[in-house]
């Protein structure tokens, strides 16, 4: 608009100086026709003193919360920058997807001005900020200049799951379980190999899990029985996502809230929990992290929601839970 409103007020002037010639109308078509080539002057001078705080900014957000990456952009000039516009590109894991972000600011004289980039983020995962480039425009918009072209990442965001307490009866139940488990289809979880076994048996009250009723004694004795697992001494749980199961974000982020949940639960009950990771990431002890604190909690699931694929296994020594989003 300022640019159309510059030209209408040019043809004006140069149309009226024939009619009214006098210094007034002179100066105001001189003024006229100067007035971009001082907005250019102007540009590069701002162009020239521009800077940016290009400190890597990494953090953590629960999902649900707001996610941002501050940007720092420092005037020098004594001009103001009243059009900047700010080009990047967010890449998001795993997946590898990727999408375009533009922002808009206004950046006073000898000011330093904080950018919030809020990012798009709905799920699970963590996302790295590059910064493509700074364009600056004059008040006319005839003349624009693009600074810091590639400049790299300036900030990674990890959203992790925050621990729900709709798993809290779940985790109870797997440490009343004991042994080794695995998923079973009707959501309970059943012994598979390991040091779990089965020391007694009982007669079904509410809360038992039927996955764990005899169905033989329980026909014997025309009432329900159920087995009653032994514990490891260590009482230490190693808690899988299966994400081969979990094929869309939304899945991946059930089968993540209900790992980090049960692991936070188990370690309230006093037993060990563990996550299990890629072999390679960071905080992990042959794949696995140990869930004992908050910021174990946070190394844990920053591992997990970054896994693309975790290789279940009997680890010998722990009761082996497997989990996916159902």
């Amino acid at each position: 608009m300022s640019k159309v409103l510059y030209i209408i007020a040019l043809i004006t002037a140069i149309i009226f100086y024939p009619l009214y010639q006098g210094p007034v109308s002179l100066i105001l078509l001189v003024a006229l026709i100067m007035l971009p080539v001082m907005m250019g002057i102007e540009l590069l001078v701002s162009a020239l003193f521009l800077r940016l705080d290009s400190r890597s900014a990494s953090a953590v957000v629960y999902r649900g919360n707001k996610t941002e990456i501050p940007l720092r952009i420092i005037n020098n000039s004594v001009f103001p920058l009243i059009s900047v516009r700010i080009d990047l590109r967010a890449e998001y894991a795993p997946g590898g997807t990727a999408e375009k972000l533009k922002l808009r600011t206004v950046v006073g004289a000898l000011e330093k001005r904080d950018v919030m980039v809020e990012l798009p983020v709905q799920h699970c995962g963590e996302a790295d900020v590059y910064l493509e480039c700074i364009r600056i425009c004059d008040l006319l918009g005839f003349f624009s200049v693009r600074l810091f072209k590639n400049h790299g990442m300036i900030g990674s965001v990890c959203v992790i799951p925050a621990v729900s307490d709709k798993y809290e009866e779940l985790a109870r139940e797997i440490a009343s379980g004991a042994g080794s488990a695995s998923e079973s289809d009707d959501g309970g979880y059943v012994p598979t190999t390991g040091p779990g076994d089965v020391i007694d048996f009982k007669e079904y009250v509410p809360g038992d899990r039927l996955a764990l009723v005899h169905h033989k004694l329980s026909a014997r004795f025309d009432k329900d029985i159920v087995k009653v697992m032994g514990l490891p001494e260590d009482d230490r749980f190693l808690l899988f996502a299966d994400l081969g199961t979990a094929d869309t974000p939304s899945g991946r982020d059930i089968c993540f809230e209900k790992v980090m949940s049960c692991a936070y639960y188990l370690n309230e009950m006093k037993a060990q929990s563990y996550v299990a990771v890629d072999e390679g990431a960071q905080g992990a002890v042959n794949g696995a992290i140990r869930v004992d604190s908050s910021d174990s909690y946070i190394t844990a699931a920053c591992a997990l929601v970054t896994s693309e694929y975790i290789p279940v296994r009997e680890e010998r020594g722990f009761v082996n839970i497997l989990m996916s989003n159902e």
